[in-house]
């Protein structure tokens, strides 16, 4: 699998377990995704990612950014309630009086 993949050295490799890239603004749209069943709307900024299949535990990492060419765009994601079925990301956004902000494209990725 390595090879393939054209990884060298001795690291192991940990494999992406979910992704997604959604419209965060007005009706939440995934754009394209893996193993994401759904993305929820929790409020202005704030998101949860559905999985369509369970992560083996709770304990994985969650990364992800927000579209910086837009006039709205996060100076902080925080990954919150994780469990084995989803977990909620919030969008804080410094220069707005809000908060947190709905971002025109969210991408988060899942490892474990």
């Amino acid at each position: 699998l390595a090879a393939a993949l054209n990884a060298s050295g001795s690291a192991p490799m940990y494999a992406c377990r979910a992704w997604v890239n959604f419209n965060g603004m007005g009706a939440v749209a995934i754009r394209a995704g893996g193993n994401v069943s759904s993305v929820t709307d929790l409020g202005a900024g704030q998101y949860r990612i559905n999985f369509a299949n369970p992560m083996p535990d709770a304990n994985y990492a969650a990364s992800g950014g927000t579209d910086a060419t837009s006039s709205v765009y996060a100076n902080d994601m925080r990954f919150t309630n994780y469990t084995t079925t989803s977990v909620e990301v919030r969008i804080s956004v410094a220069e707005s009086a809000s908060p947190s902000e709905d971002s025109p494209i969210v991408s988060v990725v899942i490892h474990r």
